[in-house]
């Protein structure tokens, strides 16, 4: 007797792996062109309505008060953390016990499952 694959199996395998191999670059070649629409999409937006040449200071205005968003943004998040550590962190009511450094294994054992006696038929 033959050990090893058939030739079917092996013609199957070549198959099914070209295929993997066709929608993998089918999927990849769809991601790169939904890529490029965007970054076009994006640089559409960007020459249209953020960036006018001959409105240099209204996008000058409008990077400055994006960087004054960003920073109200920040400073938000700032005094928020600071009143989270002041009420919470320094009175210790949000901490857990630590974990044991050294905890006991667990105990457990195997559960076997044997099959259920045949009942007896009636007749």
């Amino acid at each position: 007797m033959p050990t090893g694959a058939s030739p079917d199996d092996l013609r199957v395998s070549v198959v099914f792996a070209l295929t993997c191999l066709a929608w993998a670059a089918i999927t990849v070649g769809a991601g790169w062109v939904l890529v490029a629409v965007g970054w076009w999409l994006l640089a559409r937006l960007w020459f249209t309505h953020v960036f006018v040449p001959w409105l240099v200071t209204a996008t000058a205005r409008l990077s400055l008060g994006l960087v004054a968003w960003a920073a109200v943004l920040w400073l938000a998040a700032l005094l928020w953390r600071r009143y989270n550590h002041a009420r919470y962190h320094l009175r210790e009511r949000r901490r857990l016990q630590a974990l044991p450094r050294w905890a006991e294994p667990w105990l457990w054992s195997e559960t076997v499952f044997e099959d259920p006696p045949e009942r007896a038929r009636r007749t």
